[in-house]
């Protein structure tokens, strides 16, 4: 907050609070006042992941990102060695029942961020989480692509409101 403030050139929230309200500046400020509106309006509601504790921790996570969305979006975990969190990415969006994935975009973020496993993740918004034929070949192919850089699928995940699939639980990894 400390910093916050000292960027903001104020000495504490309330001074904040009050230029905001009283200032017709710069389209930046505008945009600023109607973000700050947003948040206390709507409140934040992705969380963010640091580290992955444990399938709990994971799932809620996902459930959080992927479950309330009206599109499929496909998200991967990259994680080092001890499998720690590097980083996470959306990085396909898709429509209301799939999702273009390209292998080839896939590999160049694993490269990227120098993983030595992901977590495949993606959403079904309706509501079914069985793998389709294509999930279950996408998942094969990017296995077997990772696989020749020595990077390891650890599971990859479909997930729904309140339920997920699991490719490795169902032992489809």
């Amino acid at each position: 907050m400390k910093k916050i403030l000292k960027f903001l050139k104020c000495k504490d929230k309330e001074e904040v609070i009050y230029k905001m309200r009283n200032y017709e500046g710069t389209q930046e400020i505008e945009e600023l006042k109607e973000l700050i509106h947003y948040i206390s309006k709507e409140g934040i509601k992705r969380r963010d992941l640091t580290t992955i504790k444990n399938k709990e921790n994971l799932l809620e996570f996902l459930k959080v990102n992927l479950a309330p969305r009206n599109n499929e979006e496909f998200k991967i975990l990259f994680l080092n060695n001890s499998n720690k969190l590097i980083a996470e990415k959306t990085l396909f969006y898709g429509t209301i029942d799939k999702s273009a994935v390209y292998p080839r975009v896939v590999l160049e973020e694993v490269l990227r961020y120098n993983s030595a496993g992901v977590i495949l993740a993606h959403n079904h918004p309706s509501g079914n989480l069985r793998p389709s034929k294509q999930d279950i070949q996408l998942t094969e192919a990017l296995q077997e692509l990772l696989e020749k850089i020595n990077v390891t699928v650890l599971d990859h995940m479909i997930i729904g409101d309140d339920e997920y699939f699991s490719f490795k639980e169902e032992g489809l990894l």
